[in-house]
């Protein structure tokens, strides 16, 4: 009986002005947005949910954004369970940054600075090196610091962002992640199985449209929305991304809107309790109540919710 309980008490927050956003995976609650004159929006093959995360301006990057959409890349990357390096970590963080820093102010060379970091850089690399030329003098090694600065220069240069999407996104981090990894001697990348995870949502991929058009603005205006995905609930890397893209849907929604805000995750949720979105959930259950808003879970298992170190950590720990 959850879900006809949970009828009855998201009816009863709607009818008290609450926006209420579900997540849902067995047209559970079907009859009760149509009767209530909501948005039931279903996952087809035909007409997939789709989204623009990247599309921002410039108010809106902040460390909230640039960590939802770095959760994002490593979760196509690396599946909803895989295991991610500090390096890693920082490696996509740095990426977006740089993506966006392109974009809005454009790169025009590096600040004394910088060069003098990279070029202080450059030499504990030849320190490092087992390998170095005895014959090289003072000025040759000068000069040649600052051929290898210019070339690195000149190809950040070279990267443009005209647009914001994951198309042009993926199209900057595979050429900037090689370059990163060479100017810091980073080893132990696989930029082969990051294109290779990355290009089924770029441009001609079988998700090309999922991350490069715009969700339906309207939305934000609807007091009451169910996705229904349980066409991708057993594919284990489109079902944790919808249900992450619609989340964030929800925090744009609850940050803006004045009014009582509430998302209820079905069975979605156990998809995204995973190592990898364990901040994220975190997040989302601590920012909430700070704007009148609220979080719940449905679930009719209880080892689901004590079972995971996860789960308890998030949730439990910010319940009431």
């Amino acid at each position: 009986g959850k879900s006809f309980h949970m009828n009855s008490v998201v009816r009863q927050l709607w009818e008290q002005n609450t926006d209420v956003v579900m997540v849902d995976t067995g047209n559970s609650y079907e009859g009760l947005c149509e009767y209530v004159g909501g948005k039931y929006i279903s996952y087809t093959e035909e007409k997939p949910i789709t989204m623009n995360p990247f599309r921002i301006n410039r108010e809106e990057l902040n460390v909230e954004k640039t960590g939802f959409l770095k959760n994002l890349v490593l979760l196509i990357w690396k599946g909803s369970q895989g295991t991610v390096t500090k390096t890693e970590d920082r490696l996509i963080d740095q990426v977006i940054t740089e993506y966006y820093d392109t974009y809005f102010n454009g790169f025009t060379g590096f600040t004394p600075p910088l060069r003098e970091d990279l070029r202080k850089s450059l030499i504990i690399d030849d320190r490092n090196r087992s390998h170095q030329n005895p014959d090289e003098t003072e000025a040759q090694r000068e000069e040649r610091l600052e051929r290898t600065i210019n070339q690195i220069e000149q190809r950040r240069k070279e990267l443009k962002v005209e647009s914001l999407s994951f198309n042009t996104f993926y199209e900057f981090s595979v050429q900037r992640i090689p370059d990163i990894c060479s100017e810091n001697s980073i080893g132990g990348i696989d930029i082969s199985t990051y294109r290779y995870m990355m290009k089924d949502f770029y441009r001609g991929g079988n998700h090309d449209k999922t991350l490069n058009e715009n969700m339906d603005s309207s939305l934000f205006d609807e007091t009451f929305i169910v996705f229904e995905i349980d066409a991708i609930k057993d594919d284990p890397l489109l079902f944790p991304i919808v249900t992450l893209i619609i989340m964030d849907v929800f925090l744009q929604k609850m940050r803006i809107k004045k009014n009582r805000k509430v998302l209820v995750i079905e069975e979605a949720w156990k998809a995204i309790a995973s190592p990898l979105m364990a901040e994220y959930i975190k997040y989302l259950y601590k920012t909430a109540r700070k704007f009148w808003a609220s979080v719940g879970v449905v679930t009719q298992e209880i080892q689901d919710i004590i079972g995971s170190e996860i789960v308890k950590e998030a949730i439990i720990n910010n319940s009431d």
